[in-house]
């Protein structure tokens, strides 16, 4: 038998003698745990492992911080979103931006059918004008229709510029009263519905999306919880509006 180092001498006490000598046996032969990596061979490598440990251990605990504090955020935004009062005046707004978009939309359609309302620019035959008009009138309707979404989507810009657009859009309600009531006098009560948008949906709208617990939970919603809140039922709630709204100013604008 080769000749016992003096760790398995200790461990041959340490076992009972019954015998089973084999479980004594060992060999000088160096014992190296896998989880360990290979001694380095000079100190300039073993500087390199320190280091490259080191960074990797820098970017784990960097990692994990940005996560939690990730979470915390959402945590944070989730509470908020639930404790903030219920925003007003985006179901109107959006409505009436959706219903001008189906206003532009058909206006030129009717037009073509509708001689008396056809576009004529000065320079351009009928055909490149009528062209030109569908071009013009179907952007600007994907222009409100976008703006309605991101104002459904939370975004505090929005709001701004829609108030704003009201406000002036109540101004002009104000200024055409006097039309109004000459027109109802001869028997024309379309131009009601236009009066109604303008002097009493926009300033209702400029009110309620200028409260400040309006204000408050623009700044504090994300995306995500505005898009959440405002939608399913709610969209295609709003969106019959519109078209009932859209329709029935298109034929109030013809009249």
């Amino acid at each position: 038998m080769p000749p016992l180092g003096p760790a398995c001498s200790t461990l041959k006490l340490a076992l009972p003698s019954n015998g089973s000598s084999e479980f004594a046996k060992c060999y000088h032969k160096p014992i190296v745990s896998p989880l360990l990596s290979p001694a380095p061979r000079n100190r300039d490598q073993s500087s390199r492992i320190l280091v490259l440990n080191a960074r990797h251990f820098q970017r784990e605990r960097h990692k994990g911080e940005t996560t939690l504090k990730e979470v915390q955020a959402s945590e944070e935004r989730e509470t908020a979103g639930e404790t903030l009062p219920a925003p007003g005046g985006i179901g109107m707004a959006v409505a009436v931006d959706w219903g001008l978009a189906v206003q532009t939309f058909l206006t030129p359609i009717i037009a073509v059918f509708n001689q008396s309302n056809r576009i004529n620019i000065p320079g351009l035959n009928p055909t490149l004008s009528t062209i030109l008009f569908f071009v013009v009138a179907w952007l600007f309707a994907c222009v409100c229709i976008l703006f309605g979404e991101m104002l459904r989507r939370g975004h505090n810009w929005a709001r701004w510029i829609q108030i704003v657009v009201n406000a002036l859009l109540s101004l002009a309600g104000i200024a055409s009263l006097l039309n109004v009531y000459q027109s109802i006098k001869v028997g024309n009560f379309w131009p009601l519905i236009t009066e109604v948008i303008l002097g009493i949906i926009s300033p209702l709208i400029v009110w309620r999306l200028s409260r400040p617990s309006t204000a408050r939970w623009f700044k504090a919603i994300t995306v995500a919880e505005a898009s959440k809140r405002h939608g399913g039922k709610w969209v295609w709630f709003i969106a019959l509006w519109a078209i009932v709204g859209g329709v029935l100013q298109t034929i109030a604008a013809m009249k």
